[in-house]
């Protein structure tokens, strides 16, 4: 039935012999098949979108916080012995912080976030030691520093 309608139409000369020897059901299962795979491609495509959009939304706010977490690290371990429960109050909050920034980056960026994570896991305790702050410290100046090349990358792209 379909080789007479197309021949009917004039395209029995323009297409393969093997398809219009294809039954409806055939075709059917065809368009089936390929509307899975447009629809996977779609997802796909929405979640990069969805993914970018909260990374300009959210990243920079979060990379101002760091920002000030690691400030404030910097200015309490001139006194740690003064600061010691700010320390600890500082690390905490800086904890939350890099813990939402992990969950919205992908790549080189979230092993250096999952890097700092240890580190302030490591230093959040009840006696922790200078040199465990101050690599926390460090740490969070590497992943500001990536989180800034990073926004200029993206300054690129849009």
């Amino acid at each position: 039935m379909l080789h007479e309608a197309l021949m009917i139409c004039g395209l029995i000369f323009i297409l393969p012999e093997w398809i219009t020897k294809l039954s409806l059901s055939d075709l059917g299962s065809i368009s089936s098949l390929a509307s899975l795979l447009v629809t996977i491609w779609i997802a796909i495509s929405v979640r990069k979108i969805k993914s970018f959009y909260l990374f300009t939304a959210r990243v920079p706010e979060l990379g101002r916080r760091l920002r000030r977490h690691s400030s404030n690290l910097a200015k309490y371990m001139n006194d740690p012995v003064s600061f010691k429960e700010r320390i600890s109050e500082e690390i905490v909050a800086a904890e939350v912080t890099v813990t939402s920034l992990q969950r919205k980056l992908s790549g080189r960026e979230k092993k250096n976030v999952k890097d700092l994570l240890t580190g302030i896991r490591r230093a959040n305790k009840a006696e922790f030691q200078l040199s465990e702050v101050r690599e926390v410290y460090l740490l969070m100046i590497r992943v500001n520093e990536h989180l800034k090349d990073l926004q200029s990358d993206l300054r690129w792209e849009k």
